[in-house]
């Protein structure tokens, strides 16, 4: 039955379909390097991040309903420590902003390619729906991506059924070229394991602050359900683009937006159209990223936080505009992810932590009770 407490869990799971679907799921780009080069071994990149994922954003969640924080950034100090959790607070500021420069090199990549517009075009119109978006706080948020990103997944998700129709033919022999490194190919890792480490990880620092948040604000069973859902819904249409891509290894490698490739070669008015539902997916998750950044620096909704928001999203612009989007990729994503791991070894210390304290503290304290007094039985003897 639909009810309120379904259609809550609904918007948590389209929120995290939209967050997750970057420009670099969107564009392709992020699929390129972190799943293509392995081949049929994609699923277990993909098993990593979703397992690696699920738990990550339970606990972070759970943080932000005990903690009562006043910022969600405050999670790495309920994990890591005063010490380690104040260094991971603002490197992961500098984390998603960093990544946000990478959801405005997207979007103006994307219109670069798709409709030959001068690359400012593109970078500055996402930078202005970005401050627009974010200016009108985190409820305002989570309900539009919440929205936008159950129709973007399905979209997706047609796109990549009619390649396979299209050039599933290819696939099982271009699995093979790629096995044997017969194709030049931009890697996020040198093996699978390791792609799947670092995505996972890099999935944790983009998730942190903002399901920290939600769970401080929203029922947590209901977000439980809805970010679980997401994730495996999310990873389903990561590895149907991903053997799609796959089909088409000689038409994507090297480009800096694949997943605009495989539109066009199904048909150019699909590209035409695929082109702004790729900008629309960059900018649900570029909104978040910003509102993280610029909400760790001031109160949202003061005129400071304006102000911020204006300054972080122009300064990134820029530096879009003279680092190429694959690149961006390659060095920003995979050098985070591997720090990401260390913030999630600090939750399962913790976590693991206090399971043991709580067991034998429960140890001890029924040790410490008295027996129950024999009573002696009644009559005569």
């Amino acid at each position: 039955m639909f009810n309120k407490q379904n259609s809550q869990i609904i918007m948590f799971m389209g929120a995290v379909i939209a967050y997750m679907m970057g420009s670099g799921f969107a564009t392709g780009q992020e699929l390129l390097q972190y799943y293509v080069p392995y081949g049929n071994k994609a699923f277990f990149v993909g098993l990593i991040l979703g397992v690696t994922l699920i738990f990550a954003n339970a606990a972070f969640a759970y943080a932000g309903k005990v903690g009562r924080f006043s910022k969600g950034s405050q999670v790495f100090n309920f994990y890591c420590g005063p010490v380690f959790g104040h260094f991971f607070d603002w490197f992961t500021v500098v984390f998603c902003y960093m990544c946000f420069i990478v959801m405005v090199a997207g979007a103006g990549s994307t219109l670069a390619q798709q409709y030959s517009l001068p690359l400012p075009i593109g970078t500055f119109a996402m930078t202005i729906a970005a401050i627009l978006t974010v200016g009108c706080g985190l409820n305002y948020l989570v309900e539009i991506i919440g929205r936008v990103g159950p129709v973007l997944a399905v979209l997706v998700v047609l796109i990549g059924i009619a390649t396979l129709i299209v050039s599933g033919q290819n696939l099982e022999t271009n699995i093979e070229r790629i096995n044997y490194d017969e194709i030049m190919l931009l890697k996020a890792a040198p093996n699978w394991f390791l792609s799947g480490i670092s995505s996972g990880g890099l999935s944790i620092l983009f998730m942190a602050s903002f399901m920290a948040r939600l769970g401080q604000k929203y029922n947590f069973l209901r977000l439980m359900w809805g970010q679980a859902l997401g994730i495996v819904i999310y990873l389903g249409i990561v590895i149907l683009i991903t053997f799609a891509l796959i089909a088409n290894i000689d038409l994507v490698a090297g480009s800096q937006v694949p997943n605009l490739l495989l539109a066009a070669h199904i048909s150019p008015v699909l590209g035409e159209i695929f082109g702004l539902i790729i900008f629309t997916a960059i900018y649900t998750t570029a909104c978040p990223l910003l509102w993280t950044a610029a909400s760790r620096l001031s109160g949202e909704g003061s005129r400071r936080f304006k102000i911020i928001t204006w300054l972080l999203a122009l300064s990134g612009a820029i530096v879009a505009l003279f680092i190429p989007f694959n690149v961006l990729i390659n060095y920003i994503y995979v050098l985070n992810g591997y720090l990401g791991i260390i913030v999630l070894l600090f939750i399962v210390g913790k976590l693991l932590g206090h399971f043991i304290s709580s067991r034998i503290a429960s140890f001890f304290s029924k040790s410490r009770r008295k027996p129950p007094a024999i009573r002696q039985p009644r009559g005569k003897f």
